[in-house]
């Protein structure tokens, strides 16, 4: 099913079993932000929503900019099922576009103008070129 966020209603805790990994992606994305915004320091960041989603091999994701008002700074996505290659483009210059491996069991933090001024998305195919293999 989807249930939709919104930061004036919020859905309820996370699952226990989240809880160690609540932890670490919690600590991950508040030093990504203390590095990007060093002074004042960013307020402390908590996970407070989730979204699983299952891609099949050849399923992309269409280029988006997660939504401002759902989301604050700092979005985390973690990778578990196989390697994925994640493209960064400049919202206003597609041309412009960085592909980043993102390995199983990795963990891609969004902050600041990756955030907000570039989209991700997964390119949808079957198979990705890494190094050139």
């Amino acid at each position: 099913g989807i249930r939709c966020g919104d930061p004036q209603q919020p859905l309820g805790p996370l699952p226990d079993w989240l809880t160690a990994v609540r932890a670490r992606i919690d600590a991950s994305v508040q030093l990504a932000l203390s590095h990007s915004r060093p002074s004042p320091a960013p307020p402390i960041w908590e996970a407070d929503q989730l979204t699983v989603n299952e891609y099949l091999p050849g399923q992309g994701i269409p280029p988006h900019v997660d939504t401002h008002s759902a989301f604050f700074d700092g979005i985390a996505s973690l990778s578990l099922g196989c390697h994925s290659v994640m493209r960064f483009a400049a919202e206003g210059d597609k041309s412009r576009f960085a592909d980043v491996l993102l390995p199983p069991r990795s963990l891609a933090i969004m902050t600041g103008p990756a955030r907000y001024s570039f989209t991700h998305n997964i390119v949808q195919r079957k198979n990705d070129v890494i190094a050139g293999e």
